[in-house]
């Protein structure tokens, strides 16, 4: 069998495979040794473009939002330093594990084992080469604090089409939160590796700075944790009718756009519009729609509920004339209408009913500069024709019919 396996890496190498080379070399006895820099890392530019293809996909599987995720591909002068360290630990740049390297920084401390856990069952770990560099440093030291492991692919995927040519290849993979990646990058900067060798006092100012970063991973973690807290109160509140105890804010007002006449009020302007409605909230606009509120004197989930209840009608007859303005027509059928859109509408209605105290309102907004003068006159005077026109169709409607009369 290895005679075969042999031959068939012989073949590839008469094709020029650079993947080949190495796999002969880690065949055939001595021959790492006549291996190059540009043989050793023949392909493996496109090992790391599969692999971090691969585990975006199974990071996106667990659920795990990372800050970023890399490879990079070990200089010829880093790799030749690193064998002249090791000595007779390495006889050619093959027995480098690390050639390849993949960088994975999350946002959050604990996350670093969450990834882990996700990624160590897919790989072959070399248990012997891999290291947590967070339990070797001293509770008494500071320093760089990362999880490195040494893999390769298993014996599964190393034989799907697309993965066959890597089969064997080791490649490093290092984890470690934004925080500790500042560390390590701030570290190389300065050139130091031992703590010991630095003076005392900057040993001491590198300690107080290791406890700060190490402090702020935790109260990171503290901070999601208690939002993710927050955010089940305020749905349970919610679900409770319990709408005046919750203080506006992204949160509360990203559960209320869940709310059934949020929903209808959205479909109703996104329908004026001829577009569809977004299908998830995006609470980059929802913090915007948050900071309106209170200045024009809506404080709570409540109070902008009942707004929007008794000005329904009004809300949906000014957006269908507002969007008749020429500098808002929309043209494009891919444009997508925000969750949310009523609040806006809301807070339109909101200033519409001012008349000319508008402008005192928009002073207070704090995106008040994205507002023209135009809008500010047009604003009181559409809020007014429509709030008439509808008030006109209600009285009529209530009006008792001939044949009703007695």
């Amino acid at each position: 069998m290895r005679a075969e396996r042999v031959e068939s890496v012989a073949v590839g190498l008469e094709r020029g495979d650079g993947c080949a080379r190495w796999q002969y070399a880690r065949l055939v006895p001595g021959a790492n040794e006549n291996i190059d820099f540009e043989q050793a890392t023949a392909d493996l530019d496109d090992f790391g473009v599969s692999l971090i293809r691969l585990i975006s996909e199974l990071l996106r599987e667990a659920h795990l939002h990372v800050h970023s995720l890399g490879y990079r591909v070990k200089g010829r002068d880093s790799a030749g330093r690193k064998l002249a360290r090791g000595g007779a630990k390495y006889a050619g740049y093959l027995d480098l594990t690390d050639l390849l390297g993949i960088r994975i920084i999350t946002y959050f401390s604990d996350d670093v084992d969450n990834v882990a856990a996700a990624l160590v069952p897919e790989f072959d770990i070399d248990e012997e080469n891999s290291v947590d560099k967070r339990a070797a440093l001293g509770v008494d030291s500071f320093g760089y604090l990362s999880l490195h492991y040494i893999a390769r692919l298993n014996s599964v995927r190393s034989q799907l089409v697309e993965y066959r040519r890597f089969n064997g290849r080791k490649f490093e993979i290092q984890i470690r939160s934004i925080l500790q990646h500042a560390w390590a990058e701030i570290e190389h900067d300065l050139g130091y590796k031992a703590n010991r060798a630095l003076p005392d006092e900057f040993r001491r100012k590198f300690s107080q700075l290791a406890g700060h970063l190490e402090l702020a991973d935790s109260q990171f973690i503290n901070i999601r944790d208690g939002l993710g807290s927050y955010a089940e109160h305020v749905n349970t509140q919610l679900r409770g009718r319990m709408h005046d105890s919750l203080t506006i804010d992204q949160y509360t007002l990203a559960a209320f756009a869940d709310d059934a006449l949020v929903v209808a009020l959205d479909r109703k302007i996104a329908d004026a519009y001829h577009i569809s409605l977004a299908r998830d909230i995006d609470l980059k606009y929802i913090s915007n729609r948050a900071l309106t509120f209170p200045p024009v004197g809506i404080s709570d989930i409540g109070t902008l509920k009942r707004l929007m209840l008794t000005r329904y009608d009004q809300i949906v007859a000014f957006t269908h004339e507002w969007a008749q303005r020429p500098d808002l027509m929309v043209d494009d059928p891919e444009e997508i209408s925000p969750r949310g859109v009523s609040f806006y509408y809301a807070l339109l209605s909101v200033l519409g009913s001012a008349g000319d105290q508008i402008g005192n309102l928009v002073a207070k907004l704090p995106n008040r500069s994205s507002w023209s003068s135009r809008e500010i006159a047009d604003v009181p005077v559409t809020w007014a024709r429509v709030a008439s026109h509808v008030r006109e169709l209600s009285a009529d409607e209530n009006e008792p019919t001939e044949r009703g009369e007695t």
